[in-house]
């Protein structure tokens, strides 16, 4: 709140209890942020100020983490912060076991671990990854009060995705 920031997130550190797990990426106004966590003695998570995000309407928005530099450096991504939120009504749509929604945590895992991605002509920045079903595409567009803010996470097969591929302005990674 000192620095100016009004929105925090939530980190929940690699082997956090699953009270602690189950908060991982929400987002808080900086002032609640501070009562959340420590949730237990012995907590070791943590929050960080999303100084990307202006908006305070962040109820059930959550973050899917932060794109990897390599992604971003390849893609000519000038930007600080590299960190990317989803809507409620995003996450439930992700979430609703449709066979092409890959679900938050899977979409959670591919953004911050895939190094292949692309800008289309619509602006929009998508990182792709090859999965087992076909080919792993989270689209996120940078909003002005929200950061970078993603869409839906989905998978499709070659034959769906490589039509796609004619619409972009810049690759990286493939």
């Amino acid at each position: 709140r000192e620095m100016g920031v009004g929105v925090a997130e939530v980190v929940a550190n690699a082997g956090a209890c699953t009270k602690c797990a189950a908060l991982n990426g929400e987002l808080y106004p900086t002032d609640q942020a501070m009562r959340v966590l420590p949730r237990h003695p012995n907590c070791y998570c943590f929050w960080i100020p999303r100084p990307d995000i202006t908006s305070g309407n962040i109820k059930g928005y959550r973050s899917l983490g932060e794109i990897t530099s390599k992604l971003a450096d390849g893609l000519g991504l000038e930007t600080a912060f590299r960190r990317v939120c989803m809507g409620p009504n995003e996450i439930r749509k992700i979430e609703s076991k449709s066979a092409h929604h890959l679900g938050y945590e899977r979409a959670r895992i591919i953004l911050e671990t895939s190094e292949s991605g692309f800008i289309d002509t619509h602006g929009d920045i998508c990182v792709v990854e090859h999965v087992e079903e076909g080919w792993a595409i989270i689209p996120f567009r940078e909003t002005k009060t929200r950061g970078y803010q993603a869409r839906t996470a989905y998978w499709n097969s070659w034959e769906q995705f490589s039509p796609k591929l004619e619409k972009v302005v810049k690759r990286y990674g493939f």
